[in-house]
């Protein structure tokens, strides 16, 4: 598709925003790096409260924090991370999952939504909600690892869509879980292909 093309052409993308921890009551910044469909680094700061991150390179994935020791996460849960990846939507679903089938269709408010559901063996299977008029993904619904609670059920709502340089990219992105509760991020700025060192993905234990 014209944005996948876009998006290949794209080295690395960086935004950058404010995030509300609603369940908290906390508020603070957020950036998220992101490389290809295989990298990421998604990190919060909340001044006084601490900060924390979530990364991962390939089939590797971590999660370290201010209030809690650099922890690598079990190659299932990196795995389950990865499907997650905010570019996926741009990618051909059938080379990333072993089957991709729609389930059904839904209303949400005036959105008429399609269930699009993608399984990877040993996996647990990742359901789409993409809207039938924009083709857009509004949602993602799987189970992520949570850090103290094991797998949880975590929804993912996508809205705000902007262009950039040909690739249209979410600028609000709410996440839903029983972990930290919702999660509201709101990108304000963003750079296209800036420099960003491979180690801000491959983050290593810092005690190791």
């Amino acid at each position: 598709t014209q944005g996948r093309d876009a998006w290949d052409r794209r080295l690395n993308v960086r935004l950058r925003g404010r995030v509300r921890l609603v369940n908290q009551g906390l508020e603070g910044a957020c950036s998220l790096d992101l490389a290809g469909f295989d990298r990421l680094r998604d990190r919060l700061d909340l001044g006084l409260f601490g900060w924390m991150e979530t990364g991962m390179f390939g089939r590797r994935a971590w999660f370290d924090a201010s209030f809690q020791p650099f922890a690598e996460l079990p190659e299932d849960a990196a795995a389950m991370l990865g499907q997650l990846h905010p570019a996926l939507p741009m990618a051909d679903w059938r080379q990333v999952f072993d089957t991709v089938a729609v389930l059904a269709r839904r209303e949400s408010g005036d959105r008429r939504l399609l269930e699009v559901q993608g399984q990877r063996e040993g996996l647990r299977p990742v359901t789409w909600l993409v809207d039938e008029a924009s083709g857009l993904v509004h949602a993602v619904e799987t189970a992520v690892l949570v850090p103290g609670m094991g797998m949880v059920p975590r929804t993912i709502t996508f809205e705000d869509y902007r262009e950039i340089e040909g690739v249209r990219l979410p600028m609000r992105i709410t996440t839903d879980d029983p972990g930290l509760g919702r999660v509201e991020r709101v990108y304000e700025t963003w750079e296209i292909d800036p420099e960003i060192g491979q180690e801000v993905f491959r983050k290593h234990d810092p005690a190791g």
